[in-house]
């Protein structure tokens, strides 16, 4: 007949109850780094998820923009990929963004 009872012993503890399943966990100084791993594991995985979803990116420099505003002498606003493009500045710069978004969904669909 087994007993119950908790052997520690270095990374792993092994604990027996009394069905006689012995059952192996990482030891209390171990969990910490457990957890760590697991978090980077998830992390990992949606970091590749978003790059999945949103491709490659570019650095962040002259010449990387993906949208140009003009206000003088004349007005308009066109998004450099997708060459979707409105005369009213204003409207953009208050948020309305729609036929953007719109054109780069239709963009990334074909």
């Amino acid at each position: 007949m087994a007993t119950e009872g908790t052997v520690r012993s270095g990374l792993l503890s092994r604990e027996l109850d009394y069905s006689g399943i012995l059952s192996v966990l990482p030891s209390e100084e171990r969990q910490a780094d457990v957890m760590h791993l697991i978090y980077e594991n998830v992390k990992a995985g949606k970091k590749a998820e978003m790059d999945r979803f949103y491709g490659a990116k570019s650095e962040n420099g002259w010449g990387s923009q993906i949208r140009s505003y003009v206000f003088c002498p004349y007005t308009m606003v066109k998004d450099l990929r997708t060459e979707c493009e409105t005369s009213d500045v204003n409207a953009v710069m208050d948020g309305k963004i729609q036929p953007f978004i719109e054109s780069w969904l239709q963009m990334k669909a074909k």
